[in-house]
């Protein structure tokens, strides 16, 4: 039986950088994990106070903070109290931006763990796209945002087809700014919809989880 050649071991053994990567990762989530501060990071006064005490770099630090969060699935959670800290318009641009930019991060870490390491923690509901990302990429990427929001495993995905920055630039940034709106809005309005007092946002919600729906059955039928 023949050995192995270089190239084929090579090509079945993750690099070196993508190991070093990874555990450099593990590490600062346990970090956080241990000394605290991402147990901090999940209550809503306690990040309101990091940003406000941030003063007038309070929307720099509040998209900052959506970085790590997100890779923890925990972003979702500042962007819904993102109206109790900025006034609802401003609350909306800058949950959108630090979404984009959050995801991008994923994408940038996708990229520097390597596609091994990267393909291998994505959910296998997400490769049914690839074949859609090669010949739609910004329509694909904007259904997979509009759908899954700021799901890291999209960006993992679209780090191993190598879609190009401008194509995965556009698609997020439209395709986070309906369901990030709507997020920061029912955030800002919570105790309306709860009491049944603005049921014209009831009816928005709705007709956005219809969308959604209808997103998914069309992608399901492409593929």
């Amino acid at each position: 039986m023949g050995q192995p050649s270089g190239s084929d071991t090579a090509r079945d053994t993750p690099a070196a950088g993508s190991w070093i990567g990874a555990i450099v990762l593990g590490v600062a989530i346990l970090a956080l994990w241990a000394t605290g501060l991402l147990a901090e990071l999940v209550q809503p006064e306690r990040i309101r106070r990091v940003v406000e005490a941030a003063g007038s770099a309070a929307p720099l630090a509040f998209i900052a903070l959506l970085v790590p969060l997100n890779l923890v699935f925990l972003a979702g959670l500042a962007i819904w109290i993102s109206p109790s800290i900025f006034p609802l318009p401003l609350a909306i641009l800058y949950s959108t931006v630090g979404a984009v930019v959050a995801s991008a991060g994923s994408l940038v870490i996708g990229h520097f763990l390597g596609n091994e390491w990267a393909r291998a923690r994505v959910p296998k509901r997400l490769h049914r796209f690839e074949k859609r990302l090669e010949a739609k990429p910004v329509r694909t990427v904007f259904v997979l945002r509009t759908i899954l929001w700021m799901n890291p495993g999209v960006d993992l995905l679209l780090a191993v087809l190598g879609v190009r920055w401008r194509d995965y630039l556009v698609g997020t940034v439209f395709g986070m700014v309906l369901p990030t709106g709507l997020r920061v809005y029912v955030g800002y309005k919570g105790f309306e919809v709860a009491t049944g007092s603005s049921p014209w946002l009831i009816v928005v919600a709705v007709s956005f989880l219809v969308l959604v729906v209808v997103l998914r059955r069309r992608s399901a039928d492409a593929t």
